[in-house]
């Protein structure tokens, strides 16, 4: 579509938008059809085709509007006829329609046209129209048939057509670093041999260039890259040693792929498949209807159209100049409505503005800036000495704001689990079909908002341990039935708060961990010096996160290589997050994700150890106190507890943990603050508490290293710098 109004961009848009989420809710439900009772859910599906096809075709978005069209027919099949159900063939097309309406759908958003994709669309269209023949003629599913047109379909992902400019620029440059940071890789690995952490970066790179190879259709370098990943794979596995002719050969392979990255081109798209089509000759402008109806006057139009933040009946239906009935039937001369067509939603007043992320983000880091900048102010020695009731009324009044501001942009960053959970129903009917597994994603808690930024880091975690748990963690259907259990395989993803964090749980009811196997495939590979029978099996566990660690007898193309757990360790730990596994032989494994709610803006009381300030969050404090020495017991020389209300619990000394000299060291000059994390409490001894106040979160730069019991710090209203404590950790540290 060339040369068009600004009022068609935004109506473009606005269509790109509701269609994603129509896609979303559609695609949520489509496992359902194969219940019995679908008939909602059928209709749910159909409505949200026969949605996009509407506005698809007032657009002139053919390709989108003959999949919608189609597809739209094959549900009104079942929605018609009570003793025709869909099948698992029924469900892949709908699946693979709605998988190339969102290709098509983000092509009009960035293009504001669904051209270039003319094959692909055909064979979707012929795969439901096989089907809808199928049922017309009452002749059995042709599986084979079917299964082939998937299939090239598949094939055709990989070509030039799926495969525009901006995808392909960002492949080169992606692949350059890539190469690049692989090379650097090799001279450091050169050095040092043993450096298994070295192998495994250099695996990653590989099989990440290998993966985007395959996507772009680049035969030659993916081919290239499977040689270069099987050596890694072995030293990885110590079955092959570094020394300097395989640093050199792979050197060599590494120019080579570099030689073939720059000469490779995108195949500009065939101009005879580009189908062209004809504006309707009785095509006429909303206003111009208007106009020859009599409706409204040209001034009126004109008017109306320089106001581009709306659209033109709107404009004209809120100014008086126009009546709703006369909008209505000028939209149904244009081809837009129906004659029974609802015009509620037309005169309504648009309530969401699309607008870019960066712009949100930019928001949120002003809002934590401006709570620091408030803090300043308000606790400046000179304001601090005036005394004056008017000043302090409107400190407060600045500080309402300032919480409202922040309160409303938080929301805004805020988003729910839903949409990366809903995504797992079809990865578990995907994967557990090709492991020839039944498996049933149980999902509670996908109501749980959390912070945008810290979703877009889950998605890989949440797949690969959702393969992990289809794969290794799940038995086959006769191992299932011979121990007792249900041949229906459960996983149960579920969310929820636990204080200031978000739990993430996966937990499966197949065979658990076999502690056995993981110790001695920990012998193996020389992570243990003994047979590990004093270890916790907790810290057992811990070894399945270890770079190539894998007890799997055979790789599949499903996992196995003992990349994933590595992946999920990596992510979740970028995100200040932790992860723990419980897992009992023959009845399954759960794994949390423990998350922080938002790494940006929080509660927090600051104390003060001699000269060194903390914020500990106000989440995790139950109560402070001053101590008396009836409520003190010694257990040796350096541990302590205190009774509080019949409790005992642990003491912490801020000085001691965190290496602070100080003459304050009498645990009855100073304050016990009460603090708790999941089931475990502790009672940290600090000497002066300053106050509460809200304040922004820094990142700790790398140059800290590993810095025990903190998880980052802020800028107080004085200036001063605070550690924000990290309670979860400070507890495990001193009391495991």
């Amino acid at each position: 579509m060339k040369n068009i109004d600004n009022e068609t961009k935004e109506l473009i848009l606005s269509f790109t938008a509701e269609s994603m989420d129509l896609l979303d809710d559609a695609e949520s439900k489509i496992h359902n059809l194969e219940s019995g009772d679908n008939k909602e859910v059928v209709n749910t599906i159909f409505r949200a085709f026969h949605t996009i096809k509407g506005t698809a075709g007032y657009l002139n978005f053919k390709r989108i509007n003959d999949i919608t069209h189609t597809a739209e027919t094959l549900l009104d099949i079942f929605r018609k006829e009570e003793n025709i159900k869909p099948t698992q063939i029924d469900i892949d097309i709908i699946y693979l329609a709605c998988d190339t309406l969102r290709k098509l759908v983000d092509h009009a958003e960035k293009e504001f046209s669904d051209e270039g994709f003319n094959e692909e669309t055909q064979i979707v269209v012929d795969s439901i129209v096989q089907l809808i023949n199928t049922y017309k003629d009452g002749k059995p599913v042709e599986v084979d048939k079917v299964k082939k047109t998937t299939e090239k379909k598949s094939k055709k992902d990989k070509s030039e057509d799926l495969v525009d400019q901006e995808i392909f620029d960002k492949f080169i440059a992606e692949s350059s670093d890539l190469l690049e940071n692989t090379e650097n890789d090799l001279l450091k690995l050169e050095k040092n041999p043993a450096d298994k952490e070295l192998i495994s970066s250099i695996f990653r790179n590989i099989h990440t260039l290998k993966g985007n190879s395959g996507f772009i259709g680049a035969d030659n370098i993916e081919e290239e890259c499977i040689k270069l990943e099987e050596i890694f794979e072995k030293l990885r596995n110590d079955e092959k040693y570094v020394n300097s002719s395989v640093i050199s050969f792979v050197l060599e392979q590494i120019d080579l792929i570099s030689k073939r990255l720059s000469s490779l081109k995108l195949k500009p798209d065939s101009k005879n498949e580009q189908e062209e089509y004809d504006e309707d000759d009785d095509y006429k402008p909303l206003g111009e209807i208007l106009v020859d109806m009599g409706a409204v006057s040209n001034d009126a139009v004109d008017k109306a159209l320089s106001m581009q933040q709306s659209m033109l009946g709107e404009i004209l239906v809120d100014s008086g100049d126009v009546k709703e009935g006369d909008l209505r039937k000028a939209l149904e001369k244009q081809g837009v409505l129906g004659g029974d067509a609802n015009m509620g939603n037309l005169a309504a007043k648009r309530k969401d503005v699309r607008i870019s992320t960066e712009k949100l983000d930019k928001l949120f880091e002003l809002t934590g800036e401006l709570v620091t900048a408030e803090a300043m102010v308000i606790n400046n020695p000179i304001i601090k000495d005036l005394n004056s009731p008017d000043f302090e009324k409107s400190v407060n009044y600045l500080s309402k704001i300032t919480r409202d501001l922040q309160e409303i942009a938080m929301t805004i960053r805020m988003i729910p689990l839903e949409g990366i959970f809903t995504k797992s129903i079809r990865l578990v009917r995907d994967l557990s079909r090709k492991a020839n597994k039944i498996v049933n994603l149980k999902i509670t808690g996908e109501d749980t908002e959390m912070d945008r930024k810290i979703i877009e880091e889950l998605s890989d975690p949440l797949t690969h341990l959702i393969r992990n748990a289809i794969d290794h963690g799940i038995e086959d259907k006769k191992d299932r039935e011979g121990s007792g259990k249900d041949k229906i395989a459960t996983i149960h993803l579920s969310g929820k708060y636990e204080g200031n964090e978000i739990w993430i749980t996966v937990k499966d009811d197949g065979k658990g961990l076999d502690r056995k196997k993981i110790l001695s495939k920990a012998k193996e590979r020389g992570l243990l010096v003994d047979d590990g029978s004093n270890l916790k099996d907790e810290d057992v566990w811990q070894f399945i996160f270890m770079p190539g660690f894998s007890t799997a007898e055979k790789v599949t193309d499903i996992s196995g290589r003992g990349v994933g757990m590595d992946v999920v360790k990596k992510n979740i730990e970028k995100i200040k997050g932790k992860i723990s596994i419980h897992s009992t032989k023959g009845n399954g494994t759960s794994i949390v994700l423990k998350i922080p709610l938002t790494v940006a803006i929080i509660d927090v009381i600051t104390v003060k150890v001699s000269e060194s300030v903390y914020s500990i969050p106000t989440v995790d404090i139950i109560e402070f106190f001053q101590p008396k020495e009836s409520q003190i017991t010694k257990i040796d020389s350096k541990e302590e507890i205190i009774k509080l209300r019949d409790e005992v619990i642990p003491i912490i000394k801020f000085y001691d943990f965190f290496k602070i000299k100080t003459e304050k060291t009498n645990l009855m000059d100073g304050i016990m603050v009460v603090v708790q994390r999941e089931d475990k409490k502790a009672a940290l001894f600090i000497e002066e508490i300053i106050g509460n106040q809200q304040v922004v979160i820094k990142t700790l730069t790398e140059s800290f290293g590993h810095t025990r019991g903190v998880s980052g710090c802020s800028i107080l209203g004085n200036g001063d710098v605070s550690l924000i404590v990290d309670t979860g950790n400070l507890i495990e540290e001193c009391l495991a």
